[in-house]
């Protein structure tokens, strides 16, 4: 489910970040290619940085930290690690943000 969601959501354009441990991100990274594969415009994977390429020009970044990105939607574990100030400044630039804490 939340595959396929965040796969929508970068292919109408959206910017995604997705910030995991990165055995997580790399799964991620394997399963998207898996479903989307027509969507897709180019991955790249460089050791915790990976992002794939929408060809709408959205994008999925897969990150061990957050700092220095914004985004559309945030896909997080490990909250906790987190403050408001961080939380805040990545959606200072999106319409309509939304973020995903996974448990």
């Amino acid at each position: 489910m939340l595959i396929d969601d965040v796969i929508a959501r970068a292919d109408q354009g959206e910017r995604v970040l997705v910030a995991l441990p990165h055995p997580e991100c790399l799964s991620m990274v394997g399963e998207i290619e898996a479903a989307a594969p027509e969507s897709i415009e180019s991955v790249r994977r460089v050791f915790g940085i990976e992002e794939i390429r929408f060809t709408s020009g959205g994008r999925i970044y897969f990150r061990r930290s957050m700092r220095g990105y914004s985004a559309d939607i945030v896909i997080m574990d490990e909250s906790q690690h987190l403050t408001d100030a961080a939380v805040c400044t990545m959606f200072s630039t999106a319409p309509n943000p939304h973020v995903i804490i996974c448990p």
